[in-house]
C-alpha cells in the first residue's frame, strides 16, 4: 500500500505503470507482496533468517525510503537550518560532512553567495568553499560564473589599465 498508493484490498486488480523503476509488472508486484507478508514470519519451507537472506536484495530495493536513503552511498535527507522543517537531499563528504545537492534553479544564487562572501576570489577558491557545502556544483559552472562576475571583470579591467599605464611610464623614463 505504501509503495503503490493503492489500498490493500484493491491490489488484486492493480497493474503497475511502466515508469516505476522497481515495479514494472504484475509478477513483480505479487513477488513483493509475498516477500512483505512473509518477512517477519518466514514460510513453511524456510525459517525467518533463511527467508530474509534469500530475499534481502529484493526487499531493500523495494523498501519505501524514509530518512536514510542509501546506507552504503551516504545519501540522506536532513532538515535545512532555518527553513521551518524543509528537508534537503544530501550525501556525506570525505570527512563525513553533510553536503547538500542543489537544484539548477538555485545554482546561480548559491554561486553568487559563495563568490561574494569569499571576497570575489578566483574560481579555485570559490570551488573550495562550494565543496564545503554543496555536492553537485560543477567546476565549469564556477569558472563561468567567476569569469562573468561584473565586479571581478571591472577589477580585472582596472588592473590591466594600471599595468598599461605603468608600462607606458617605464618606457618614457628610460
Amino acid at each position: 500500500q505504501k509503495l503503490c498508493g493503492v489500498p490493500f484490498a484493491e491490489l488484486e486488480y492493480y497493474t503497475p505503470p511502466g515508469h516505476l523503476v522497481n515495479l514494472k509488472s504484475r509478477a513483480q508486484l505479487e513477488e513483493y507482496i509475498f516477500i512483505v507478508t512473509h518477512w517477519d514470519t518466514g514460510t513453511d519451507v524456510m525459517d525467518i533468517m533463511d527467508f530474509r537472506r534469500q530475499h534481502k536484495t529484493f526487499y531493500t530495493k523495494m523498501k519505501v525510503s524514509k530518512e536514510n536513503i542509501g546506507r552504503r552511498t551516504g545519501h540522506h535527507l536532513r532538515y535545512l537550518a532555518g527553513s521551518n522543517g524543509k528537508k534537503v537531499f544530501c550525501r556525506y563528504g570525505k570527512r563525513d560532512e553533510s553536503l547538500m545537492y542543489i537544484s539548477v534553479d538555485l545554482l546561480y544564487d548559491a554561486l553568487f553567495e559563495i563568490h561574494t562572501l569569499s571576497g570575489h576570489r578566483a574560481w579555485h577558491s570559490t570551488k573550495k568553499i562550494a565543496n564545503l557545502k554543496y555536492a553537485n556544483i560543477p567546476q565549469d559552472q564556477i569558472k563561468c560564473f567567476v569569469e562573468t562576475c561584473p565586479v571581478c571583470s571591472s577589477k580585472k579591467a582596472a588592473n590591466l589599465k594600471r599595468q598599461k599605464i605603468g608600462l607606458g611610464e617605464e618606457e618614457e623614463t628610460t
